[in-house]
């Protein structure tokens, strides 16, 4: 399926410093997950004190998208209270495409399949920090559990276009390196079975990116192959494939 598998106990991926510096910036991935359980789980954040990180909050049995930035743990969820918008990440095994951006002007803009689901305006500067960056954790263990698939960061704050167009290409196959290559500063396929597989082992997580920041997994990070777990076949002979 194209995508890497993360526990949610201490499954991570050090991909080192991508320069990240302030706003603007945009972090976008496809997500599936498959149920809700309480606390935060991100797919991207920062290892120091002063962190930025991207991720899900989980309320009940529903996840809101969530943005935290700063040493005090400065947080926005796309709830009703505090982006106008009431907007729940669906947890049910299907792929979604999550992203933030940040714009110079402070305005905090989340994403859903493309769409624009609620934001936030003047928010607290984001920090520029030299420490690593995570797939799956940010500084303070707050796992990400499902999977995830082609993480990029831009320096800039992606026009709504752009969005719509990098969602349209889908998550399989698509190679944003070549199609939407300005300004990207990080970009992590997540791919173990590309003519350059994505591995085990230090620095074989690619970053497709110019900057080169390679990942090194962490925990039992699990690399999971073409197959969607799609089950084939009629009623009385299912095949079930890998991936379900």
């Amino acid at each position: 399926i194209q995508a890497v598998g993360f526990d949610g106990t201490d499954d991570y991926i050090n991909v080192g410093s991508p320069p990240i510096d302030e706003e603007p910036f945009s972090i976008f991935c496809w997500i599936s997950i498959n149920g809700a359980s309480a606390g935060n789980k991100f797919m991207f954040g920062n290892a120091s004190n002063f962190s930025q990180a991207f991720g899900l909050y989980a309320t009940g049995s529903a996840y809101h998208l969530r943005f935290e930035s700063g040493g005090t743990g400065t947080d926005v969820n796309s709830t009703a209270a505090d982006v106008g918008s009431n907007i729940y990440v669906p947890h049910d095994n299907t792929w979604q495409f999550v992203g933030v951006t940040l714009q110079t002007d402070g305005t905090l803009q989340f994403y859903l399949n493309g769409v624009a689901v609620g934001n936030t305006a003047s928010y607290p500067q984001a920090y520029s920090a030299s420490s690593n960056y995570y797939i799956g954790q940010d500084r303070g263990g707050s796992y990400f559990k499902g999977l995830i698939s082609q993480l990029s960061v831009y320096d800039t704050d992606l026009s709504a276009s752009d969005i719509a167009g990098i969602y349209a290409l889908g998550r399989k196959n698509a190679n944003l390196s070549s199609s939407y290559p300005t300004n990207l500063i990080g970009y992590w396929l997540l791919n173990p079975t590309h003519s350059t597989p994505d591995a085990t082992g230090s620095n074989n997580i690619l970053d497709r990116s110019t900057n080169s920041n390679h990942g090194t997994q962490s925990g039992t990070v699990g690399f999971l192959g073409t197959n969607d777990g799609t089950p084939a076949g009629t009623p009385e002979s299912i095949i079930v494939r890998e991936g379900l």
